[in-house]
């Protein structure tokens, strides 16, 4: 058994008490090969709190991969089961299934579906600021989910709704997790002070008093707070720092221009001190933000499977758009220009900050990555809520074809149509990636770095893949072009969301941008992956 500071992620000393790092208490931890109840094999830890940690597991009787969670506070054991129980009880599609209970070795288990994917504040991290249209269709599941719970006799009030509690799926999904401290029962039943706790800048004024009521208005506070942050890209000040004063909100308007003014007066008053001044119900809350303004059509008051149906027209119309474009970004022009000269334009001028300890050549990429098809619809979906980042960054140039007469391209005779031209195999594509892969590596060898980033994103182009991202952001980092290897390591990142030095080389990015509490939470999540992992330790230390 080792212990992993749940603070920093870093390793310590069997007897330590305290992290060597970061000072912050530790608790013992369970170490990859761990067996419970002679069926469940630990295979990572996925995240470690105040009260409990997650780890991946898989199920050896059925052999697939589970979620664990361990209670890590002995003293409230009911609390633990409470949670197990309330959750199996729930059937929606974005809340989790929990499939197992028990007790091991003194401490608590409950065993629940693995979910892939990030959770929204690594998601928003590492994008920026969403667009409206992005931040509904993500969050809509989650406002269903939580309508659900409301619905329940007696009530569900969930009380911890915050990015970090909920995951996006690779097709898209939004899973509300952790009902830790979820209330039973609505207006007049006071809350539990054993299962008092708050998350600043999400939870409501009335979550701080630990005998105030709590109630279906605390959640619409919270569901409010994870939409301003998804637009903003900013966590709102605490509750009783705006109610004394200490603190104002910002408008999202002014820190974020393109949301629509109904949308953030909406979010507004969710988020009001004054739970009567809030929205009463979700269904209202939802109804207030999809309502267009006078003079537009007006969206329908959609139950749950209107809602579902309209998310999958949405999902049908977002991959047409994207082969469409993609289609129009790849084929030959007339203007097209080298992407040499194009890098050539907007390099910025060197940085001089600290520079990341070691950092390993960009060539050859590892045999074991597995890479990412491009032809699959749920990564090219996360492909359009990246704004086009699965595109090449800087296409290869072609040469452009014949232009064709009006006529001709009007009625064309029947016998002289030529048979489309079939797509390369995946051999072919292979054999072509790994050819530009050696041609680039050469290049390297002799420094000729703007001729082996030419090489690697002409293997883009063919097959997108994490480590090709990741080549071309080391070397964009030997050219001190920090913001093009920001777009390639978030690509990386988001193609190979489990390699920790690509989100260690991210936090450096934003180390040498001097975004200091940025790139602590991307050595934090590198540390959560690999608790090992030098680049992102030598990262934090500098961040402290």
């Amino acid at each position: 058994m080792q212990i992993i500071c749940p603070t920093c992620g870093a390793t310590n000393a069997t007897a330590a008490a305290f992290c060597r790092q970061c000072g912050a208490s530790l608790v013992r931890l369970l170490s990859p090969g761990t067996l419970l109840r002679g069926r469940y094999r630990i295979e990572e830890l996925l995240g470690c709190g105040g009260f409990g940690a997650v780890y991946r597991a898989t199920d050896l009787s059925l052999g697939i991969p589970v979620a664990i969670k361990e209670n890590l506070v002995p003293s409230s054991p009911s609390s633990f089961q409470r949670e197990a129980k309330l959750l199996a009880q729930l059937r929606h599609p974005n809340l989790p299934k929990v499939t197992d209970y028990f007790s091991e070795g003194g401490r608590q288990y409950f065993v629940m579906e693995f979910i892939e994917g990030d959770d929204l504040e690594d998601f928003v991290l590492r994008k920026g600021q969403l667009s409206w249209q992005e931040t509904e269709r993500l969050l809509q599941g989650v406002f269903e989910a939580v309508a659900y719970l409301h619905r329940q006799s007696p009530p569900i009030i969930h009380r911890d709704i915050k990015p970090s509690n909920i995951k996006i799926t690779p097709d898209g999904q939004a899973i509300l997790i952790d009902l830790g401290i979820a209330k039973v029962g609505g207006r007049g039943v006071p809350t539990s002070t054993a299962a008092h706790a708050v998350s600043p800048g999400f939870a409501s004024k009335e979550q701080y008093k630990g005998t105030g009521e709590t109630d279906e208005r605390t959640d619409i506070y919270a569901l409010g707070a994870t939409l301003y942050f998804c637009v903003t890209g900013q966590i709102p000040p605490p509750a009783p720092d705006l109610e004394a004063g200490k603190a104002q909100l910002p408008p999202i308007t002014q820190l974020n221009p393109s949301i629509p003014l109904e949308k953030a007066e909406a979010i507004a008053k969710a988020m009001a001190l004054d739970p009567s001044q809030r929205f009463q119900s979700v269904e209202e809350f939802w109804q207030a933000l999809t309502t267009q303004p006078k003079g537009l059509a007006r969206v329908p008051n959609l139950g749950l499977r209107g809602l579902v149906v309209s998310g999958a027209f949405l999902s049908l119309a977002v991959f047409l758009a994207v082969a469409f474009l993609w289609r129009q970004a790849t084929s030959p022009s007339k203007g097209e220009q080298s992407s040499s000269a194009t890098i050539s334009e907007v390099l910025p001028s060197s940085v001089s900050k600290p520079t990341p300890p070691n950092l390993p050549a960009p060539l050859p990429s590892s045999k074991t990555e597995r890479p990412i098809a491009t032809s699959s619809k749920p990564r090219e979906k996360i492909g359009e809520q990246m704004k086009g980042a699965s595109k090449p960054i800087h296409p290869p140039s072609r040469q452009p074809s014949a232009p064709v007469r009006q006529k001709e391209q009007v009625s064309p005779p029947a016998t002289t149509s030529l048979p489309p031209k079939r797509p390369p195999s995946p051999s072919s594509q292979k054999q072509g990636v790994e050819r530009l892969r050696r041609e680039a590596g050469e290049a390297l060898k002799e420094g000729r770095y703007e001729e082996a980033r030419q090489k690697l994103e002409k293997a883009v182009a063919i097959k997108e893949e994490a480590s090709l991202h990741y080549d071309l952001g080391l070397i964009a980092m030997q050219q001190d072009n920090l913001e093009l290897a920001q777009k390639h390591f978030e690509r990386a990142v988001q193609l190979a969301p489990r390699k920790a030095d690509y989100w260690a080389s991210l936090g450096w990015i934003y180390l040498q941008k001097n975004e200091t509490e940025r790139a602590k939470q991307l050595f934090k999540k590198a540390l959560s992956l690999d608790p090992n992992n030098r680049r992102a330790q030598e990262g934090l230390r500098l961040t402290e």
